[in-house]
């Protein structure tokens, strides 16, 4: 997501009320190019337990994760008329790894990427 961010990638996201097309929650584009496995147009339609009406909802979801020293958020995500829950998993600090270029050790330190599963 980091790198994402520092190519210019901003993601974004609206509130949605639910209609007979789709239920409430968080509309959401550009979030693929930074990283997840979210398309544009898909509804986050919860996010640890709650339905989110802002990204805000979706960060103090993470931040409570973290704070519980829990590193997975499970989620609900409505795509084209389907819905299916989903659990990321979130790095844990300080949780880092070497990194390799062919032979050698290049010394840097890359941390665990978030990965997600569940869902098309």
């Amino acid at each position: 997501m980091a790198a994402a961010v520092r190519n210019g990638v901003r993601p974004s996201a609206s509130a949605v009320g639910a209609t007979g097309d789709h239920p409430a929650g968080l509309i959401v584009y550009g979030w693929g190019d930074a990283g997840t496995a979210l398309r544009d147009g898909d509804i986050i339609v919860s996010v640890g337990g709650r339905t989110p009406s802002s990204v805000d909802d979706v960060i103090a979801a993470v931040a409570g994760a973290y704070r519980h020293e829990t590193y997975a958020v499970s989620g609900r995500i409505w795509r084209g008329g389907e819905t299916f829950d989903v659990s990321v998993e979130l790095p844990i600090p300080g949780d880092r790894k070497i990194v390799s270029d062919g032979d050698e050790t290049s010394g840097r330190t890359s941390q665990r990427a978030p990965r997600s599963t569940g869902g098309p």
